[in-house]
């Protein structure tokens, strides 16, 4: 009995009937393959779930074979280099008896087909069946609780066992409006019992899928986290901040938080040891249009000088400001008027005299502690009619619909200093100016 080797395989487009082997689908209806009247052999693969060559359909294999031939078969792969595949799952092989679970849809596989050693003859028709074992998954989910406390997964991470958790892609920061809090040991992430996460653990793997939730601490609203100095004096007008601890400037300048729109969130901290200094030139200040423009000042060169400037729409709380120290260098000619407040300028804007209420400036538990130096004035300021200090209150102006609680507290005091006179002109909420102010 003569032994042939793997059939050749070709499309039923290529017709050629002394080929030894062809492939079909099963739902074919070319009469010259129809298993009835075939003489050869006929191999059908059920592919069980998987697909091949972008069907799902079993693939038929007819071999050209006399009476006393026999044929060592392949797999469709074997033929055609084209994988059989099924999502989540491994290919073990091929079976020839299939067995009912009593499960519906279930199977069990047996009697695995071998094709080192198997052959199939004239007249055989067998069916094999492709057994598939599902692939474990190991992963880390990385989840929020959203306002009803349910968790909500952002992504997931495949890992194998032992697998260490990494965010590298950075899931937490793709939760909608909300930002990650790092808690006391340095990181946002928790575990399901709400224990910090440990950098250590990995992954314990197991007989079945095992998916580990990895938990996000957030706060709602998207803040920068304000751990140093620098990271203050990066606070841009509309960013929103968060400290995260108290800061020691130890004497350097805050340069930030110039004309605020944010929401400053102090959190009960301290931000202390710290200069504002505004230099000779007209710009070195908030602005000399920044007061005159509401239509109370007339023109005139201005230097503006607060922490958080003319703010609007701003919301700081819970913050104190302590051992601040303000030096006016008003030596360029071109500067009429300078105005000194402790936080703010102004709390208002004005369009066309029409105040907007949601623009309004909000400051809760806010206090203020530092003094003011006047370093250098030109030949055409005085102190007496010229410096506009402020400092019994927070603000220089503010609209009715912003607001400064009763807790915020202020002590601004002047430096004791020779050149400087020792009256200073306080001023109310409400002023016009003149020409002779």
């Amino acid at each position: 009995m003569k032994l042939k080797t793997v059939a050749i395989l070709i499309l039923l487009s290529i017709a050629a009937a002394a080929l030894a082997c062809f492939a079909v689908g099963c739902s074919s209806t070319e009469d010259a393959y129809n298993p009835d009247t075939w003489e050869g052999a006929i191999v059908t693969f059920a592919l069980e779930g998987g697909e091949y060559k972008n069907s799902k359909n079993a693939v038929e294999y007819y071999y050209q074979l006399g009476e006393d031939e026999e044929v060592r078969i392949g797999t469709p792969t074997d033929y055609s280099d084209k994988a059989v595949t099924r999502p989540d799952y491994s290919l073990e092989g091929w079976c020839k008896t299939r067995t009912e679970t009593g499960e519906e849809g279930v199977y069990e596989y047996s009697d695995p087909w071998d094709f080192q050693t198997e052959v199939v003859k004239h007249g055989d028709r067998i069916t094999l069946y492709a057994n598939w074992t599902r692939l474990i998954k190991y992963s880390y989910n990385v989840c929020y609780k959203d306002a009803d406390g349910e968790t909500v997964i952002i992504g997931t991470y495949e890992v194998d066992e032992g697998a260490r958790f990494n965010d590298y892609s950075k899931y937490a920061n793709k939760i909608p409006n909300v930002t990650p809090m790092p808690g006391a040991h340095g990181t946002a992430f928790y575990d399901e019992n709400d224990q910090p996460w440990d950098a250590n653990f990995r992954h314990p793997g197991g007989e079945e899928d095992t998916a580990i939730n990895v938990y996000i601490h957030y706060i709602i609203g998207v803040y920068k986290l304000i751990y140093t100095p620098d990271d203050l004096n990066r606070v841009t007008a509309n960013d929103n901040a968060y400290l995260m601890n108290d800061i020691d400037f130890e004497g350097e300048t805050l340069r930030s938080l110039k004309d605020y729109r944010g929401i400053f969130l102090g959190n009960g901290h301290t931000v202390k040891n710290f200069n504002i200094n505004r230099g000779t030139a007209r710009g070195g200040g908030y602005g000399k249009d920044d007061i005159e423009r509401d239509g109370t000042i007339d023109d005139g060169g201005l230097i503006c000088i607060s922490i958080f400037g003319n703010a609007v729409g701003a919301r700081i709380s819970d913050v104190h400001f302590v051992n601040v120290s303000i030096d006016v260098n008003a030596s360029y000619g071109d500067i009429d008027k300078v105005y000194i407040a402790p936080l703010f300028v102004k709390m208002t804007e004005f369009a066309g005299n029409v105040i907007n209420p949601r623009r309004a400036t909000t400051a809760t538990g806010v206090t203020f502690e530092g003094t003011v130096t006047i370093s250098a004035l030109h030949d055409g300021l005085t102190r007496e009619e010229d410096i506009i200090i402020v400092t019994d209150r927070a603000y220089y102006m503010k609209d009715e619909a912003s607001s400064v609680s009763d807790d915020c507290t202020v002590s601004l005091v002047e430096a004791p200093q020779a050149q400087q006179t020792a009256s200073v002109e306080l001023y109310n909420d409400v002023f016009t100016r003149k020409k002779e102010y």
